[in-house]
């Protein structure tokens, strides 16, 4: 979607920040009727992310590491395909 979004924003692909995906999806009317069917959308978690990394003044895959993964007693944290230094081998 990122070039789709790139163009409806105005913006740059790359350049294109989670603020351009808020953007679009809060000016795109809903493909239906609430309540008329479900649809699973992760915007929630953009959302979250997005206020995560603006409350920490850091990236929100840190913000992750740092709550998620400590409280978890986790070793490893892979937040998303550009954390290539958490991931796990293979």
């Amino acid at each position: 979607m990122a070039p789709k979004i790139a163009k409806e924003t105005g913006a740059e692909l790359n350049q294109l920040i989670l603020g351009h995906m808020l953007l679009w999806i809060l000016q795109r009317p809903l493909d239906f009727d609430p309540g008329s069917k479900e649809a699973y959308f992760n915007f929630g978690c953009s959302l979250l992310a997005h206020v995560c990394a603006a409350a920490y003044e850091k990236p929100s895959s840190d913000v992750c590491k740092e709550t998620v993964r400590q409280r978890a007693e986790m070793t490893i944290l892979s937040v998303s395909a550009s954390d290539l230094e958490n991931h796990a081998p293979g």
